[in-house]
């Protein structure tokens, strides 16, 4: 993810950007790790850490869709009432073919 965000050109990522779409998510995935490695040891800390792991996940996806909804919501606005986006297929005009007799 950190790769693509060099990659691409339209956009300087700033420090939210960086910690919500790569720091939080790969500290939730080290704590779940790290809890699985610890459960043989300390079972009751690892389920805190998986505990808090997914709450890490759980918070990053809430604010990165929220990012997702606030970005489709001004670029509508700014559009005019429809949005433009990459995935939307745009109907395509058939003629009508004369048939040969």
């Amino acid at each position: 993810m950190g790769r693509r965000v060099q990659i691409q050109t339209l956009y300087e990522p700033g420090l939210e950007d960086w910690a919500f779409h790569f720091l939080l998510p790969f500290s939730g995935y080290l704590l779940i790790a790290g809890a699985g490695v610890a459960a043989p040891f300390s079972l009751r800390w690892a389920m805190f850490a998986v505990g808090a792991g997914v709450l890490m996940l759980l918070f990053s996806g809430v604010h990165n869709a929220w990012d997702d909804v606030a970005y489709i919501a001004v670029n509508r606005v700014a559009l005019g009432g429809r949005a433009r986006t990459p995935g939307r297929r745009r109907r395509m005009c058939r003629r009508k073919r004369k048939v040969r007799a």
